[in-house]
């Protein structure tokens, strides 16, 4: 079962298990300076998903899966 906030390390980026993106800051936390979120997995651009390695992609599908079941 995944936690509320997963490291996708091969963007350098937080997503939660709504789907929502946010930035990492220099200590390796989510960006709280900014706390908005880049964006949602929903939304993201094909290129986004292609930089991702095969275990960050294995996150954000099971997470995607949830949001389009309706489950998150």
């Amino acid at each position: 079962m995944l936690g509320e906030v997963q490291l996708l390390r091969s963007v350098n980026q937080y997503i939660d298990v709504k789907g929502n993106i946010y930035e990492i800051d220099a200590n390796g936390n989510i960006d709280d300076m900014t706390e908005t979120s880049l964006g949602n997995l929903i939304s993201a651009p094909l290129d986004w998903w292609n930089t991702l390695s095969p275990y960050d992609l294995k996150i954000a599908d099971i997470i995607f899966g949830g949001i389009v079941d309706g489950k998150s």
